[in-house]
């Protein structure tokens, strides 16, 4: 592929469009592109590189309510947090709020939002971010942290009950290592 190429997309009815415009085919990787810069013309037909990792999929909080949270800001200090997208629902939760899965708020009642204790709580959370970024989504991260684990057996039956503890998180993280590698 040659060094400043940008490949483009379009329908065949385009073809003569893109190529009043500099768009050329190459035969090595069978695709239409253009080198160097891309004219206002084309901008259109530019393809947008696949996201590695969907981030926007693996932060999404939901409200007790069942809706969706977003991120907001306050108006008064400019910081950051998230709030519920329901127009009727005023709920809000912390930008650094990380939901605990298989617990929801319903299941609490009107306890404020640190649903579990945890001796090391920024551990779990990374413990938590890491399964979901391991088995490529939430739902998947969730069902293994809820299952029961022979290996986690002296520290509480499954990964969510055993990342109370720290000794519980050392576990989890080595099975984690074992089931992905590091």
């Amino acid at each position: 592929m040659k060094e400043n190429w940008t490949i483009l997309v379009f329908p065949d009815a385009m073809q003569e469009f893109a190529e009043a415009h500099g768009a050329t085919f190459d035969k090595k990787s069978g695709h239409w592109g253009i080198e160097g810069e891309v004219p206002n013309e084309l901008f259109r037909f530019i393809v947008d590189a696949a996201r590695k990792r969907d981030y926007v999929a693996e932060s999404i909080v939901q409200c007790a309510c069942g809706c969706l949270m977003v991120v907001r800001n306050n108006r008064s200090t400019g910081e950051s947090f998230w709030g519920c997208s329901s127009p009727r629902c005023h709920r809000t939760r912390p930008i650094d709020y990380v939901p605990v899965p298989g617990l929801s708020e319903s299941d609490l009642g009107s306890r404020p939002t640190t649903v579990i204790e945890f001796e090391d709580r920024p551990r779990a959370e990374t413990i938590f971010r890491r399964a979901v970024q391991d088995f490529r989504g939430t739902g998947a991260a969730t069902k293994w942290l809820r299952d029961k684990k022979v290996a986690l057996r002296h520290c509480g039956e499954t990964p969510l009950e055993a990342i109370k503890t720290s000794a519980g998180c050392a576990r989890v993280e080595l099975l984690l290592d074992q089931l992905f590698g590091e």
